[in-house]
């Protein structure tokens, strides 16, 4: 009920010229579980009221044919154009005395707003927003979300909202990036990734006096972490308070598949991070600049060429940009980033697989970039940490069976972090011992084996709904298995 109390407070404030100063400083909103939908809605709130505190009288106002949410909704949906929205749905069954069931789904959880962003967690309705230690995984996605939010806050304290929106038409942004960020530090553990950011090549090439590459290309196999590493760089460099722009290619996803999505979003946090910069690109607009979205070289000339370059940087800028090997034309970025080296303040960190011809590009582009291959051995100590992370959730109390299980898993993960990470998902519904021996002698080593048996078994298996969002990572990661390397 908290969630719907909460929007017709903000329609009143919004509404009344006495509260409006107030209304104006509501950034962001965040619904646990709120049910938004007037359909079925006494009876959710009934399940609700079941699991805390009894029947109560209004939820005879809530039921299907009452105008009531209708018109909160439909009121809200106005209003909330100025409001980051974030909704998060519950995952699992609540137990109720005869029965189990899901309180708040995912339909009702959800507006269905163009700008909401919506995540899940692996709760209950009570568990929501109980959280049993700093280490429980809902825990770490609220925390990464507020923290987003205080970051988001801060870039933007320069910037009026008519700025913002005047950006966000002239780079026809739909949403940030930060979703992408936070489900890969949700990933990450603590300690981990850290051999990369005390390689000399990346201190160097992140010293940006220095005489080093102004381009460091990070390859390696699929499944090997690459995008968990180069979250781990974006948060290098923050902490250094360092200025890092960042994007994920995701392949055949709108908006984050192609390099003019890439340049329109690096211009985007340039702009929100830079004042200056923020007035160059809307004086541009001003003085009749049209941006043809598909063309990067024109993006490119216009957004960068005659606009962001032309800005005195205070401090170098650092980009970070995952996955290349999934952007739709990958090509078209080597003849842009060739004059890289003629701007010392910029440094470019790229990530992908080591394809032939990604590889000739970089070639070809000699001393301006530094390869960097994730070995084996380099992220043997990470997947350790992961795994230790997680054995607690596991029926196994001996420190001599939690080695024994440890190498086992890391003998036959052939250093694939995303494998390790699907079969310690898989092992946490084993419920001892003999389960855990039998989860590891059913999952294969080979990836393309283990993708086609959870696919094949998702409609058999419970948990492998859980499994979900891990199985759709994997899959634009196996797309091009055909591609050699």
């Amino acid at each position: 009920m908290g969630g719907l109390v909460i929007k017709k407070a903000y329609i009143l404030a919004r509404q009344d010229p006495a509260f409006q100063d107030l209304a104006s400083r509501f950034h962001t909103v965040y619904f646990l579980a709120t049910p938004h939908r007037g359909s079925d809605l006494a009876r959710t709130l009934t399940n609700i009221l079941r699991v805390s505190a009894g029947q109560k009288a209004f939820v005879n106002d809530l039921e299907s044919n009452s105008a009531l949410i209708p018109s909160i909704n439909e009121t809200f949906r106005h209003y909330a154009l100025d409001l980051q929205l974030w909704s998060f749905y519950e995952t699992l069954q609540s137990n109720l005395i005869l029965y189990s069931v899901i309180v708040v789904d995912k339909t009702s959880a959800t507006l269905g707003y163009p700008h909401e962003r919506i995540a899940l967690l692996n709760a209950d309705h009570r568990g929501v927003c109980k959280f049993d230690r700093p280490s429980d995984p809902n825990y770490k996605t609220m925390r990464n979300v507020f923290s987003t939010t205080v970051k988001t806050l801060r870039l933007r304290q320069e910037a009026s909202r008519s700025d913002q929106r005047r950006l966000n038409s002239l780079l026809s942004i739909t949403a940030p990036p930060d979703d992408d960020l936070i489900a890969l530090e949700d990933a990450r553990v603590n300690g981990s990734c850290e051999w990369l950011t005390s390689k000399l090549e990346f201190e160097e090439w992140r010293t940006s006096w220095s005489s080093a590459a102004s381009i460091l290309w990070l390859n390696g196999s699929p499944t090997s972490g690459k995008s968990i590493l180069a979250s781990h760089v974006i948060g290098h460099l923050e902490g250094h308070n360092l200025e890092c722009n960042y994007f994920f290619f995701k392949h055949g996803t709108v908006g984050k598949s192609s390099i003019s999505d890439c340049l329109r979003s690096i211009a985007y946090q340039m702009a929100l991070n830079n004042v200056e910069i923020r007035k160059r690109l809307l004086s541009l607009e001003e003085n009749g600049m049209v941006l043809e979205n598909n063309d990067e070289k024109a993006l490119w000339r216009k957004l960068f060429l005659a606009g962001v370059f032309h800005v005195n940087y205070l401090q170098p800028q650092y980009w970070v940009i995952d996955a290349l090997d999934e952007c739709d034309k990958f090509q078209s970025l080597f003849p842009i980033i060739t004059n890289v080296q003629s701007n010392p303040q910029l440094r470019i960190f790229i990530t992908s697989r080591k394809l032939p011809e990604i590889e000739r590009s970089f070639a070809q582009l000699g001393r301006k970039v530094t390869p960097l291959e994730v070995l084996k051995s380099d992220t043997v100590e990470d997947i350790k940490l992961f795994i230790a992370a997680k054995m607690d959730d596991l029926p196994i109390d001996s420190g001599e069976d939690r080695t024994r299980l440890t190498d086992r898993i890391l003998t036959k993960s052939e250093g694939s972090f995303l494998w390790v990470r699907l079969v310690m998902q898989e092992l946490q519904h084993a419920w001892s011992e003999e389960g855990i021996e039998d989860v590891l002698n059913e999952i294969p080593a080979d990836m393309n084996v283990l993708y086609s048996r959870t696919l094949a078994s998702m409609s058999k298996v419970s948990r492998a709904a859980m499994l979900a969002k891990a199985i759709l990572i994997m899959d634009r990661l196996l797309v091009k298995t055909t591609d050699p390397g």
